[in-house]
């Protein structure tokens, strides 16, 4: 399947499981600029904002967010370390609830 007429080919059973939730597709800033989207930095400033965090409060996270950190750049960690901070915090209110 072509979304576009010189796009990628797309596996119809990729299509099928992410239509059913089963899967998602992770672009790179190619795809995401062509279509007016944010590159990979501005969407983590989205879901840290959409979410009230703060990737200053977190070493792994501001290393990989400001510019001389030893991570900048690393995206893909920084949301490794939401994603890990969010399930520490989400477990440890479970288990006092």
């Amino acid at each position: 399947m072509r979304f576009l007429p010189d796009g990628p080919d797309i596996p119809s059973e990729l299509v099928q499981l992410q239509e059913k939730g089963r899967t998602i597709f992770v672009c790179g800033a190619g795809v995401s600029r062509t279509v007016g989207l944010p590159l990979f930095r501005g969407l983590l400033e989205g879901i840290y904002a959409r979410l009230g965090q703060d990737w200053n409060l977190h070493v792994a996270e501001r290393e990989g967010m400001s510019k001389g950190g030893a991570l900048f750049g690393q995206y893909d960690r920084v949301l490794r370390s939401l994603e890990k901070a969010r399930w520490l915090r989400f477990y440890s209110q479970s288990r006092n609830a």
